[in-house]
């Protein structure tokens, strides 16, 4: 079968082994805007009438980087850091190959529909498309296709893009000073920002380094930050989690039947399926007992492993971060149990990328 376009976090087999990177990370705040939303790209297939249901793995992840918006006095420090971190994925992970160049579709200025497997704007297309504040470069998209008054065409006006070759994942790279890196003393933000429709895969996300972190800290250590910045964008987010799949393709969370988006409950994506509320009935404080309340990651391949980490055959989860606001809550591992885990947004003195976040990408069913 021509599965072109299955994404899927393969590990290799020496990945088994604990990672060590000899840095300490800051705590980490991620500024995420409340109502992100990733925007589905209909991807083209070698087989148009052949849509992907399952995964499968081929040959090491392709990550191409884009910068834009570069200090001329980091611009080569910030890619020397984003040469190795992106080289440090491509040893570390596996997936099934995009065929030919990606291209993105068109923002559109209200409602869209698909037609024979293109998406066709209702009205008109934006005059510039978004990756969170990113504008992607002309060269990166789709023609405008629009339909007005029942006649659907394809904008004349627009050049043919040559789009991104060989590429499985499209980084977005700037350094500018934004809100987090001013008020909130982050190193670097993350995110996703395209999704394709098959299998919901991120395809696309955007990266800012603050230049103050990098003019301050050594290359080893913003490469560190660059690999947790990474893999939030590939898909450790709770904006990414709703649109898990497991091993057989099949959504992990609720959706809707109409859309076969995931499932909002007043305006927020219903987790069930790879998220859980807890309680720890008994939880010893100075002043004694109380019930605390937590939210527990539970697919399979991560509750396996977090499972033999602790010594726990019984245990139901393993605890994301539930603090440090809307930018870290549930984006990272409780620090109180995985102390100087790449994935947790505590100070470490040197950070380790553990089996328990190569399962989490495992389990994301990309």
């Amino acid at each position: 079968m021509a599965a072109a376009r299955v994404f899927y976090f393969k590990l290799f087999l020496a990945a088994v082994v604990t990672s060590s990177l000899a840095v300490r990370l800051h705590q980490h705040h991620h500024q995420y805007d409340s109502n992100h939303e990733i925007h589905r790209d209909y991807l083209q297939h070698a087989d148009v009438n052949e849509h992907v249901s399952t995964r499968a793995i081929n040959q090491p992840i392709r990550i191409s980087v884009h910068y834009d918006n570069l200090p001329a006095d980091i611009a080569n420090t910030v890619k020397t850091i984003m040469t190795a971190a992106t080289a440090y994925f491509k040893e570390l992970l596996k997936v099934k190959p995009i065929q030919g160049p990606l291209l993105f579709d068109r923002s559109c200025s209200s409602t869209s529909r698909l037609i024979d497997g293109k998406q066709y704007c209702d009205n008109s297309c934006f005059k510039f498309s978004q990756c969170s504040d990113f504008t992607i470069p002309a060269d990166h998209l789709q023609p405008c296709r629009v339909c007005n008054g029942g006649q659907c065409t394809i904008s004349a006006t627009d050049p043919k893009s040559p789009g991104v070759p060989n590429s499985d994942y499209i980084m977005y790279v700037v350094a500018v000073d934004s809100y987090s890196c001013s008020q909130r003393q982050a190193g670097a933000s993350a995110s996703s920002c395209r999704r394709e429709s098959d299998l919901d895969r991120p395809i696309a996300g955007l990266i800012n380094f603050c230049p103050r972190e990098v003019r301050g800290n050594t290359i080893e250590y913003m490469t560190a930050v660059a690999k947790h910045e990474i893999i939030h964008a590939l898909g450790f987010s709770r904006f990414s989690f709703p649109f898990y799949r497991d091993q057989n393709g099949r959504p992990r969370t609720k959706r809707d039947p109409n859309t076969n988006e995931p499932l909002k409950v007043n305006g927020v994506y219903d987790l069930t399926g790879v998220v859980m509320p807890y309680t720890h009935y008994n939880w010893a404080v100075a002043t004694g007992n109380i019930q605390h309340k937590v939210n527990m990651l539970f697919t399979k391949t991560v509750l396996a492993r977090a499972r033999i980490h602790f010594n726990c055959p019984t245990l139901p989860g393993l605890e994301l971060e539930n603090g440090g606001g809307s930018g870290s809550e549930l984006n990272h591992w409780e620090a109180r149990l995985l102390g100087n885990e790449l994935m947790t947004g505590s100070n470490a003195n040197s950070a380790r990328l553990s089996n328990i976040t190569l399962a989490l990408l495992q389990d994301t069913g990309w």
